[in-house]
């Protein structure tokens, strides 16, 4: 009996470490969420002054890109940096500036980017500073 209930014990103090460690990875992945969502909330309330240096380009600056979310067939979502950004009537186009994991975009492949499909935007300086970029470090599992 003695051994049964030293078993429990330690048994229990098992699944409390467990327990007590999924639920700070739940709260720590739920607050990178928030910060996240904040974040694209910010950048999405910044983009016509983004877009007004775009067409009004400062002496200083080097590059523009956005961040957006693409859709795979199956609905699956991807976000994906776009190069050599210029402002559109309903948002912007681009190329695309990283591998993709699925779907038919392709590394440069040209592409539109409506509005509200934007997460983020960067503007790079001759210097190597950037202004924007405001989900950087927040992405899943960046951390």
């Amino acid at each position: 009996m003695k051994y049964k209930l030293m078993g429990l014990t330690m048994l229990a103090a098992i699944l409390a470490v467990l327990v007590i460690g999924a639920a700070e990875r739940l709260k720590k992945s739920d607050v990178l969420g928030a910060r996240l969502a904040q974040a694209v909330m910010r950048a999405r309330a910044s983009l016509p002054r983004f877009r007004d240096r775009i067409e009004h380009p400062q002496e200083h600056d080097r590059s523009f890109f956005v961040r957006a979310q693409f859709k795979d067939k199956d609905g699956r979502p991807e976000y994906l940096w776009i190069k050599r950004v210029s402002a559109t009537a309903t948002g912007f186009s681009g190329e695309v500036a990283e591998q993709p994991f699925f779907g038919d975009l392709k590394l440069d492949s040209p592409v539109a980017v409506p509005t509200d499909r934007v997460v983020d935007w960067t503007i790079k300086h001759d210097d190597g500073s950037v202004e924007g970029d405001f989900t950087q470090g927040l992405e899943p599992g960046s951390r």
